[in-house]
């Protein structure tokens, strides 16, 4: 088997290589992830989308009910209300979505996908089908099923914790670091 990234630092910095460690497994994880945003991002960029603006018009077209809140976009997406209405706002530029007045709640919206917002995500979802051979290679059809496995058993420990907490925590994260970088304390 050959080296990558990972196994090569962990050579040079003469930690062994075992597997044991989380961080083997998690540095791995975020540069496949790296990976896999470039290739489906470029497949997305070709209809004219970001992956996120994809992710946001594709969660719109497999909602069972023809319009839904942000709320539960941003919530369904993991990003923050005002990440959401920010790709709301593009989008509905673009003509990809239309908010309405919630009927139930007179303070809230709610958003449903336009014609050409179908034909977006349909277009997008061509995109990333022409790439998607080439997101895991080198595994066999059984290896693909059991990283599938793994992950799904990975994932569905970290999300017994509610997302919003997850987000909520990871943004209070990221505004203190950036708090502390632009008083000059980090």
């Amino acid at each position: 088997m050959r080296d990558d990234h990972v196994a090569r630092i962990r050579k040079q910095s003469r930690q062994p290589q075992s597997g044991d460690s989380p961080l083997e497994v998690v540095s791995r994880v975020f540069r496949l992830c790296a990976y896999l945003e470039g290739q489906v991002g470029a497949a997305f960029a070709t209809v004219g989308l970001s992956r996120t603006e994809a992710d946001l018009l594709g969660a719109l077209h497999r909602s069972p009910e023809p319009a839904v809140p942000p709320s539960r976009l941003a919530t369904q997406l993991v990003c923050s209300t005002g990440t959401m209405t920010n790709r709301l706002d593009r989008l509905e530029r673009a003509g990809f979505l239309r908010r309405s007045d919630d009927p139930n709640d007179r303070r809230g919206v709610l958003i449903a996908l336009t014609p050409k917002g179908r034909a977006a995500i349909a277009a997008a979802r061509a995109a990333r089908e022409r790439v998607e051979p080439s997101l895991v290679p080198g595994l066999t059809l059984a290896e693909r099923r059991q990283l599938a496995n793994l992950l799904r058993r990975v994932l569905a420990e970290v999300e017994r914790v509610p997302a919003s907490n997850l987000t909520a925590s990871y943004l209070s994260t990221r505004k203190k670091r950036r708090r502390h970088t632009i008083a000059g304390n980090i």
